[in-house]
């Protein structure tokens, strides 16, 4: 049993320093992105696109096949 402990002290030494360095890439996810295309027309088929407010953009195709343009599908600078 004695010598289980020092294995153990390690693995919790390696598990803080793992950490440390993942913590500032979790910082940078944890801001919402916001990169989305925008001014998309449906020239074919059927489909629905939400506002894209908060990041978030929804498309719901209503046909098996649909065509959508896009007037800006970029990303801006640090996303």
């Amino acid at each position: 049993m004695k010598r289980l402990t020092p294995c153990l002290r390690r693995q919790k030494h390696l598990q803080k320093i793992v950490l440390m360095a993942l913590l500032p890439a979790l910082a940078l996810l944890s801001s919402p992105l916001q990169a989305n295309p925008s001014g998309g027309l449906v020239v074919n088929g059927s489909a629905t696109i939400g506002d894209g407010l908060g990041g978030h953009l929804s498309i719901n195709q209503l046909t098996d096949k649909a065509i959508i343009n896009w007037e800006d599908f970029s990303i801006s600078a640090g996303e």
